[in-house]
């Protein structure tokens, strides 16, 4: 393990426009330089709970803590070539890396897990697209197919919703929403001569696709187009403010735009020095704007006036990629070689902090806040630093359980302790026979014929028999899932037998000489094998015959007596 020298910070200069009106300007500072190493990097991802730091580079990946900016993992690779994709997740402590040729699921533990196509990794759910489109709970078990991939070869990114359930598939001109069971195509947006990329807006009900000429607003339920924002140029960055009500492109030029979501108007407009931007973020409190340019510096924004707070200087190289921790202490920027971590090193530089505890009794509960999975929860919980005054979508999601939403604003200082176990998933199942009118029959008492429907059915398996004069018990399993509807068809097994009939009626059956009733006569239970069946009536003379009993169903005789 190492520890970032902050000496490098004396070269870093940090300046305040002056020509902005009396906007207070930020104290922020270059804190610490991580990653590099003379390594091209390919990108970041921030965890909230434990405050650490992934960087993708083309050789393999570091981990690094933010508390004291050490790095805590160095993972190399020989067996690849140079890296040209990557992802992580934290709830599942694995990484995606990927050359020309393969893809490598690998595991903090160095387990290596060959993976092949386009993938996305989502609170311990592995999303693949190749020829097929995959989902896979835990990489030791079979994949789900979805659905074939409507355009192999075209698929550039997956993003997995919060639901569990939902995903969307970005191609060259369009994005599909799918779900992942039924694994079936839901939407589709576009197509829109291409799309360079996607945003979802942190409620999730909404998908911003940008590309040439600006960015489209679709509803993810309804599929409807709802707003336009033409800015003229290729849009290349997008963010949404986290109540998004605002939402910022970049564009390869001078000005940045920030638009108000729902009446698609430019809200404020900022220009870095005429430096192309590069690099867009909101504060998780939404009142800073971070914008990154292609010539190094980055500057800091009003996000409702764009007045300038700040400019922060010491990337050589484009500015990439900028990431806010959710606690608002620091502001991460990449660029091709390094990432820097600007902050106060006496206060969160970015929004007035507060205490979330998180905890369920929930089994395999797992909560995500503004988009990022947290991990599971239990009795004891999990806390975390996070912006005051601002607004946090939770959910928290477990197997069989509604999903849980909410919206939390916290105060200032404020130390809150949520205890969610998620309402059950409240299913039906429809229990059908072959013949009907079967008796149902549910934890040892009759619920009803059949068909039969049982309704408020929690997630999970349900046992039942059926019962049915002549034919043999049948027991079964039904399986509700996701809240949906199951449906368990049985075909009843008649018991051996036989039925007699004679003219006149009220003669005595004897099998093998044993009376077994007057006709008409069903008898069953007999064993399978051969019988001789007498019919005997006074006054008419016996009728004799030898039958065969099947293994199933009855033997039918139909005798007409004689004097």
């Amino acid at each position: 393990m190492r520890t970032m020298a902050l000496s490098s910070l004396l070269m870093l200069s940090l300046s305040f426009s002056m020509a902005a009106a009396q906007a207070a300007p930020l104290d922020v500072r270059a804190l610490a330089t991580l990653g590099g190493d003379d390594k091209s990097l390919l990108g970041m991802r921030y965890d909230p709970v434990q405050q650490q730091l992934f960087i993708a580079d083309l050789e393999g990946y570091t981990l690094w803590s933010l508390n004291g900016m050490t790095q805590l993992t160095d993972y190399r690779t020989t067996a690849m070539r140079r890296l040209e994709r990557w992802d992580f997740d934290f709830a599942g402590q694995q990484a995606y890396l990927r050359d020309d040729d393969h893809g490598y699921l690998i595991g903090l533990d160095r387990k290596v897990t060959q993976m092949d196509g386009v993938v996305t990794l989502f609170n311990k759910r592995v999303y693949v697209a190749s020829e097929k489109l995959m989902v896979l709970d835990n990489v030791t078990q079979p994949s789900r197919e979805v659905a074939n991939n409507p355009r192999p070869g075209y698929v550039y990114a997956l993003k997995a919703l919060s639901d569990g359930n939902r995903f969307l598939v970005r191609t060259d001109d369009r994005v599909l929403l799918y779900s992942v069971s039924p694994g079936q195509l839901l939407k589709t947006f576009g197509p829109l001569g291409s799309v360079n990329g996607m945003r979802l807006a942190p409620d999730e009900e909404t998908v911003a696709l940008y590309n040439g000429q600006g960015a489209a607003l679709f509803d993810l339920a309804i599929g409807l187009r709802l707003n336009d924002f033409p800015v003229g140029g290729d849009v290349f960055d997008a963010a949404f403010s986290p109540d998004g009500s605002l939402l910022a492109l970049a564009t390869k030029s001078t000005t940045l735009t920030v638009w108000d979501r729902e009446t698609a108007t430019v809200s404020t407009t900022v220009k870095p020095d005429d430096r192309t931007v590069s690099a867009v973020a909101f504060s998780p409190d939404g009142r800073t704007l971070a914008v990154g340019t292609e010539s190094g510096p980055l500057f800091l924004f009003d996000s409702k006036t764009g007045e300038r707070l700040a400019e922060l200087r010491g990337h050589s190289s484009g500015v990439q990629q900028l990431v806010f921790t959710s606690d608002g202490r620091y502001l991460l920027s990449k660029d091709y070689g390094t990432v820097r971590v600007w902050g106060n090193p006496k206060a969160s530089a970015f929004a007035a902090p507060a205490s979330l505890t998180l905890a369920s009794s929930t089994p395999g509960a797992t909560a995500i806040l503004d988009g990022t999975p947290l991990g599971n929860l239990d009795a004891t919980g999990l806390t975390l630093t996070v912006a005051a005054e601002a607004p946090h979508l939770l959910k928290v999601v477990a197997p069989g359980r509604l999903p849980y939403a909410a919206t939390l604003i916290l105060k200032a200082g404020e130390k809150r302790v949520l205890t969610i176990d998620p309402s059950p998933l409240i299913g039906k199942a429809t229990i059908q026979s072959t013949p009907t009118g079967a008796n149902v029959i549910i934890d040892g008492k009759v619920a009803g014929k059949t068909p039969l429907t049982v309704e408020n059915l929690p997630d999970g398996a349900l046992d039942f028999r059926l019962k049915f004069a002549g034919y043999a018990e049948y027991a079964g399993q039904v399986t509700v899932q996701g809240g949906g509807a199951a449906t368990a068809t049985a075909a009843l097994k008649e018991l051996p037998g036989l039925n007699v009939k004679s003219n006149p009626v009220g003669a005595t059956v004897l099998v093998d000489g044993q009376a077994l009733g007057v006709t008409p006569l069903s008898a069953s239970g007999l064993k399978p094998g051969k019988y001789v069946v007498t019919v005997r009536l006074k006054g008419f003379k016996d009728q004799t015959a030898t039958v065969t009993i099947p293994e199933s169903g009855k033997v039918n005789l139909d005798i007409t007596l004689k004097k």
